[in-house]
This record gives C-alpha cells, sequence and structure tokens, in this order.
C-alpha cells in the first residue's frame, strides 16, 4: 500500500507544473546566461588542484624563515622569506588563471544550455512586434 502511494506521489511530482517563481528564475538564468564560474568545473581543472600545493609550500617556507630567524641562520631566514613570497604570489596567480578559465568553459556551457531559451524568447518577440504592426496598420485604416 504504501509502495504505490510513494509511486503516485512521485508521478504527481514530475507531473507538476512549474511554480511562478521557479520560471521567473528560469527566465532570469537564462536571461543572464548562469553563473559566471561553475564550482565543479572550477574545482576540477588542474591549476586549481596545484593551488592548495602552493599554499601549503608558502606556509612551510615560512615556518623556515622563523626558524632561520630563531636560530640564527641568516642563509634560512632570508631563504625562506623570499620563497614564501614567491610561492603566495604563484598561488594567487595560479587562483586567478584557473578561475578564468573556468568562466570561459562556464560560459560556453551557459551558452549552449541556454541557446534554446534564448531562442523561444526570440520568436516570442518578433511575434508581438509582428502584431503591434498589424494594430499599427489597422489604426491607419
Amino acid at each position: 500500500m504504501n509502495d504505490t502511494n510513494a509511486q503516485v506521489d512521485e508521478t504527481r511530482d514530475e507531473e507538476r507544473e512549474p511554480t511562478s517563481a521557479e520560471v521567473l528564475r528560469e527566465r532570469r538564468n537564462a536571461a543572464i546566461g548562469g553563473k559566471a564560474v561553475d564550482n565543479d568545473i572550477h574545482f576540477s581543472l588542474p591549476l586549481t588542484k596545484v593551488f592548495p600545493v602552493l599554499l601549503v609550500g608558502a606556509v612551510l617556507s615560512y615556518l623556515a624563515s622563523s626558524m632561520g630567524s630563531k636560530l640564527g641562520n641568516q642563509m634560512l631566514f632570508y631563504g625562506g622569506r623570499w620563497a614564501c613570497s614567491l610561492l603566495f604570489v604563484a598561488a594567487v596567480v595560479v587562483w586567478f588563471v584557473s578561475r578564468s578559465q573556468a568562466k570561459k568553459i562556464t560560459a560556453q556551457r551557459n551558452e549552449e544550455k541556454y541557446a534554446v531559451a534564448r531562442e523561444i524568447a526570440q520568436a516570442k518577440q518578433e511575434k508581438a512586434q509582428a502584431k503591434a504592426a498589424k494594430k499599427r496598420k489597422r489604426r491607419r485604416k
């Protein structure tokens, strides 16, 4: 008995019409083109996977610099400081490069996804313009 009710509820959920909020959200996403960067795409890129390694390297070089400072080892102090700075700058650059790559890929994917919705909206707009033109012709007569 419960299994049939569950199946009926599932079919009702599948058959239900979208609410006005859902329809508006879909139209807005179609007009805007969706999110600028899809996180799934961004975190799957190889450069994004390098980012945490660079940050860990920067932290470790900072610790080495601190240790060199405490021990009085100038070479370790200055070397660690330079390495920390360079690794941190490299991490920031890698992050922004991967983000821009993800943005391009997301834009391509959104373009494909919302192309149909844009065509429908354009057809409706042309239909409305044609209807308005007919009204103007009727008014002139």
